[in-house]
């Protein structure tokens, strides 16, 4: 039975922080404020785009695995999870109409990490596993009562997931038990109203919230780092933490946020990319033309 998700709250917040996680705090905040100073608008340059062998009309997301060169695509129509190689070649799939046990109702996010690909099922209140040929692992239940909106895997195997009309984030573990509630009204702490959009860092989670348009900075620990104003002139459609930066897109332009000084700007050559993913160093950005497009850092 998954536990609902206000049970261990008193217990966890009576606990006394421990100095191993202030010091990584102490060194975190330290590393976004003190880093050497240098000019916080970092180029990029546009290199061959990606074909994609999917139509677009279905496409909400895009992913790229860290462990290799290939990317996973997640189309809310078709109702699957795809992996696409470098070149553009489809590899695997997952789901689809007509899989029976196998489907997905209605997918709406995913996430990489530990070699699996991690899918947040609405429609089935779960989240389910694949290994990185898109084989089903293993699945994580969710609370039934609550509609999950997002969600992230942070460095510690826990999930942070958003849901509709809830402040704050919920952390689960594999077995789908809440482990800690952050930012929500009872934790005296920073409080997230509508988290919409998150972002996860090798030591942090980013939280956007639209209502007070503001980005919170969250250590893995829970504990509240920096909070930034941000300036949108439409509803942000993804985020993807990137080094030391946030990358926001539109759908019209993409924004930078530096992380050690908060400043935000757009990169004033970069429209039309909907969904945004990173891997070391070079930026990906899902274009409603059927590519995906390529962004290096300028040397």
């Amino acid at each position: 039975m998954v536990a609902p998700p206000t049970q261990s709250r008193y217990i966890l917040r009576t606990a006394s922080t421990s100095p191993r996680v202030r010091l990584s705090i102490t060194v975190l905040v330290v590393g976004l404020i003190c880093m050497p100073a240098r000019s916080w608008s970092q180029e990029w340059e546009e290199g061959a785009a990606i074909p994609l062998p999917i139509p677009f009309s279905g496409l909400a997301k895009v992913a790229a695995a860290p462990w290799g060169e290939d990317f996973y695509f997640l189309d809310d129509q078709a109702l699957e999870v795809a992996a696409i190689d470098r070149e553009g070649r489809r590899l695997n799939r997952y789901g689809g109409w007509g899989t029976g046990s196998l489907s997905l109702d209605m997918p709406v996010c995913l996430a990489l990490a530990e070699n699996s690909v991690f899918v947040l099922d609405q429609g089935k209140y779960q989240i389910l596993r694949l290994d990185a040929r898109l084989n089903p692992i293993v699945t994580t239940p969710l609370p039934a009562d609550w509609l999950p909106l997002t969600f992230i895997r942070d460095a510690r195997q826990r999930f942070w997931i958003a849901f509709e009309g809830q402040s704050g984030l919920y952390l689960y573990d594999d077995e789908g038990v809440l482990v800690d509630v952050v930012a929500d009204e009872a934790s005296g702490t920073a409080v997230v109203l509508q988290p919409t959009l998150l972002a996860v860092g090798s030591s942090g989670v980013a939280v956007l919230d639209p209502f007070e348009a503001v980005i919170y900075l969250f250590h893995l620990s829970g504990q509240p780092i920096r909070r930034l104003a941000i300036t949108a002139r439409q509803p942000v459609l993804s985020m993807v933490w990137a080094g030391d930066k946030l990358l926001l897109t539109t759908g019209n332009e993409l924004l930078e946020v530096d992380l050690m000084n908060g400043r935000i700007g757009p990169l004033h050559k970069y429209s039309g990319v909907v969904d945004l993913a990173y891997r070391f160093p070079t930026l990906f950005g899902l274009d409603p033309t059927g590519i995906l497009r390529v962004f290096r850092p300028s040397p």
